[in-house]
């Protein structure tokens, strides 16, 4: 540290010497006073300077204004008794006289004046130690033109993980990551009540940067203005902003990829909230729902809404609800599917208060499930109309599907037939060898022909050309397997 350091340190810690014990400060009163008494002698001895009190005013003043208004009560009695035995030895007046008595009085009536108004300011003082000095948030002095950290408080030194010394030798930009031109052109304004806040970055001993919120405003002090700065650490509190908005955006994405919003409802005052994501997925523009449930009943196909309302309020006993619905979207004028599934919240006293869920479009799914169910109708119907055995398995074998041909010949119907009974259908000698063949093919995806004989109805069996494609998925797999067999 510089020399220049250590003096300016120096003299921004000397004004606070009413912070240190009495003992140092009664002991500084005396010290003063008796510098004095010797600044005294050598003014007579040296230029026969007359007036009794002349250093003595100076040392009552120093030790007021510098330890406090006892340490002022201090220099003034010892200083009058320091004089007052001095008379003698100065040979200026016989002692006691009128007139020195007269001088006595004066100096102690101006020594109180003194210590009055020092005990004015300790009590100033006082109440900017409770606000500065003794709060646990930091706060610093600066100086706007330079930067220059004046003061910082206990909780500041703490918080930066610095010493006071090494605060009050540096200037705000030096803890701050800001160009240093930037950093005063924020704070300037304050100056003038154009801005009293501002978001930062400031770097702490261990040279960790944390975000902080300063609050700062005009401080005056001892004829110049400053800027005290009201340090707030919101390092954490922007994590979790940041984090929640990132969730968020990731929650819009999910919901956006899946067809899906959330809602919730406020039972006891009927306020529906729906989410953007939803209003979208109901075709409405946003921001123009309703609100209450009348407004998302009359969007439900009328068909549909009995069956959801008992939902909801199976809901209000069970505490969870789950329902699906048709609607017709506005925008594009077709029916849509929704599947709805929300939580019920109940109060103190046991009533359903609100209800919170998730609703998805699941018309794509409702098409591809009806559009199956047409297909599985319209294979029943040509499997049946068709005068060859039609049969249908899956992957390991097990019969899914026989049509009406099969269970006029065999006599068994799908439920006779289900699993791997179908099997038992084939003739003895020749289910072995039938059986290798089928689970090859389901193994290798390839197409089975083979022939064996089957059992009719009427107990004889009867030769029949068998033959099989399997149905892969789109990796290539076998899902099922569809025959057909003919005499």
């Amino acid at each position: 540290m510089t020399i220049r350091s250590k003096v300016v340190i120096f003299l921004l810690n000397f004004p606070t010497m009413h912070r240190r014990s009495r003992f140092v400060r009664y002991g500084f009163a005396i010290l003063v006073s008796l510098a004095a008494a010797l600044g005294r002698l050598w003014l007579a001895k040296t230029y026969n300077v007359t007036p009794t009190y002349i250093t003595f005013y100076p040392a009552v003043v120093l030790a007021a204004a510098l330890a406090g208004f006892e340490s002022g009560l201090v220099a003034t009695v010892v200083s009058a008794l320091l004089a007052e035995l001095m008379y003698p030895a100065i040979n200026m007046y016989p002692w006691p006289t009128g007139a020195t008595r007269i001088g006595f009085i004066v100096f102690l009536a101006s020594c109180g004046l003194v210590v009055l108004v020092a005990k004015i300011a300790s009590s100033n003082q006082d109440q900017y130690e409770a606000l500065f000095g003794k709060s646990n948030i930091p706060i610093l002095l600066v100086d706007p033109d330079s930067g220059a950290i004046v003061e910082a408080n206990a909780a500041a030194c703490t918080y930066y993980g610095h010493s006071f010394e090494w605060m009050c030798a540096k200037r705000i930009q030096d803890i701050s990551v800001l160009p240093p031109e930037k950093i005063l052109a924020n704070l300037r304004p304050a100056l003038n009540g154009e801005q009293d806040q501002v978001l930062l970055q400031h770097r702490r001993g261990n040279g960790d940067v944390r975000q902080v919120e300063v609050r700062y405003g005009p401080f005056p002090s001892r004829g110049r203005t400053l800027l005290y700065l009201v340090i707030q650490d919101i390092t954490d509190k922007v994590r979790a902003e940041n984090e929640l908005r990132r969730s968020q955006e990731q929650l819009r994405g999910a919901m956006a990829a899946s067809r899906s919003g959330w809602f919730e409802w406020d039972i006891v005052h009927d306020k529906l909230t729906f989410s953007p994501e939803l209003e979208a997925l109901y075709g409405l523009e946003a921001g123009t729902f309703g609100g209450t449930l009348k407004d998302w009943e009359v969007l439900i196909i009328p068909e549909d809404l009995p069956a959801a309302k008992a939902t909801i309020e199976e809901g209000f006993h069970i505490g969870v609800a789950e329902a699906e619905w048709r609607f017709l979207n506005p925008k594009d004028g077709q029916v849509h599917w929704m599947w709805g599934q929300s939580r019920v919240e109940f109060d103190s006293e046991g009533r359903p208060s609100r209800m919170i869920g998730v609703d998805f479009d699941v018309t794509s799914r409702k098409k591809a499930a009806l559009a199956l169910e047409e297909s599985k109708t319209d294979f029943t119907t040509l499997a049946n109309f068709v005068p060859q055995l039609i049969w249908m398995s899956d992957q390991p074998g097990k019969a899914m599907f026989v049509n009406r041909r099969w269970t006029e010949y065999t006599g068994m119907t799908l439920e006779q037939s289900s699993g791997y009974a179908w099997v038992n259908s084939i003739h003895p000698e020749e289910r072995d060898a039938a059986w290798k063949v089928w689970n090859e093919a389901s193994r290798t995806g390839a197409p089975l022909q083979t022939e064996y004989r089957l059992l009719g109805a009427n107990g004889n069996y009867r030769s029949f050309l068998v033959r099989a494609v399997p149905m892969l998925d789109d990796a290539g797999n076998v899902q099922h397997e569809i025959g057909r067999a003919h005499v």
